[in-house]
């Protein structure tokens, strides 16, 4: 049987690939979320895989007489280029390897974690990045010769060891501002950067950002994990303006992470300390439930619900700085928040 070949391209934004059979007129990229005419993709190299049997294939020369297959990589969903031969790998996001989680009976894949590094001349397996995000990935970049990055949907970039694949730091991505002073909560702002603006931040810590929190719970009776809060000072001569959330619908304006959420599946509930508490588990969702103060205060809320249930309920605030979230007769509780 002749394998299946898509076509596959490159988002001219982030460096994310995907595949098309060109019918559709635009393209919204899945990674980082710009539109793109079907003219305005890039041509890379064509990806090809199965459904998680198959490796998947490089190739090489973008002509179709040098394919080279990935080794160990059926599990992997989302490839980036990296340069000086290198490709980066990513695995299906609902896989979680935190520890609390594989307690709790969520078995990851036989690889030690989600985030590879392959040769695209050979295509050797080079190097298994030790630690993961809690999300789908938004872009992959190189630093420079021992070093590269990954974002996520978690508000975090992470800093690797490109040799030994050691996690080196994390920082909370950057803030856009919006054309009324006001930060914009999306994972995708970073994408608008260039590289060496986005090597600045990483360097130099030369731009606004998010303190981020990430609460984690792996079953309704687990301890809460609390990673962060993760942030940097604010650099000097730059003003902003916290988001007052009126009534209605506006109050979502500057929120833009959720924007391509389905209707009737994304909730808000206002706490005590008029921060709002939003999300859901559905498309353009990732079973986050974000705590948000409009201005530069993030805390998002992970939990098996957010893996497994279609469609988990957020109750709101049980009682000052305690949030609820359950699906049918389980629930889930954060203290602290």
């Amino acid at each position: 049987m002749d394998r299946f070949m898509p076509q596959r391209f490159h988002c001219t934004s982030c460096g994310a690939l995907q595949y098309s059979d060109g019918s559709e007129a635009t393209w919204k990229c899945y990674s980082c979320g710009h539109r793109h005419k079907t003219g305005q993709f890039s041509r890379l190299r064509d990806w090809f895989k199965w459904d998680g049997v198959e490796n998947a294939w490089y190739d090489l020369t973008g002509n179709g007489d040098s394919i080279i297959e990935l080794q160990e990589s059926t599990e992997t969903r989302w490839f980036y280029e990296l340069g000086n031969q290198l490709v980066l790998g990513y695995e299906w996001s609902w896989q979680c390897y935190d520890p609390s989680f594989i307690a709790y009976g969520y078995k990851p894949d036989k690889f030690e974690g989600p985030i590879a590094l392959w040769d695209s001349q050979s295509g050797q397996r080079l190097q298994t990045l030790k630690g993961f995000h809690y999300g789908d990935l938004r872009g992959a970049q190189l630093l420079d010769d021992d070093r590269l990055i990954t974002r996520a949907r978690d508000f975090l970039i992470h800093i690797w060891d490109i040799n030994s694949g050691e996690l080196l730091d994390t920082l909370p991505l950057p803030v856009e501002l919006n054309k009324d002073q006001v930060p914009i909560v999306s994972s995708r702002t970073f994408t608008n950067l260039t590289d060496q603006q986005r090597a600045n931040y990483v360097n130099n810590h030369d731009r606004l950002s998010f303190n981020v929190k990430l609460m984690i719970k792996a079953h309704s009776d687990a301890q809460c994990e609390i990673l962060g809060p993760y942030s940097m000072a604010i650099p000097e001569g730059i003003s902003f303006k916290s988001f007052e959330f009126p009534e209605g619908k506006q109050w979502m304006r500057p929120f833009e992470e959720l924007e391509g959420v389905e209707g009737g599946y994304c909730t808000k509930r206002r706490m005590s300390d008029d921060r709002i508490i939003i999300g859901g588990t559905t498309y353009g969702s990732s079973g986050y439930v974000y705590v948000w103060d409009g201005g530069f205060n993030l805390t998002i809320l992970f939990s098996r619900l957010g893996m497994s249930a279609s469609c988990f309920e957020i109750d709101g605030e049980i009682r000052p700085g305690v949030i609820q979230v359950s699906f049918l007769d389980e629930t889930m509780i954060f203290e602290d928040v």
